[in-house]
């Protein structure tokens, strides 16, 4: 599921704020630890476009 999600996620770059919809998706399918390491592909990856952080989303309202 990890890689789907990276992949579908790199189709989504030209537009950011459908990449954050998607990265938002992506976040509540998958396990905390393919979270966090999705969370870490995509920082490295698209440092301006990914930038809430999978615990963020515990919190939201």
């Amino acid at each position: 599921m990890l890689h789907y999600c990276k992949m579908i996620l790199e189709r989504m770059t030209i537009d950011r704020n459908l990449f954050k919809k998607e990265l938002k998706k992506a976040y509540k399918m998958l396990t905390p630890e393919e979270s966090v390491e999705l969370y870490n592909w995509g920082k490295k990856r698209y440092p301006n476009l990914v930038t809430v952080h999978p615990n963020q989303l515990l919190f939201a309202s």
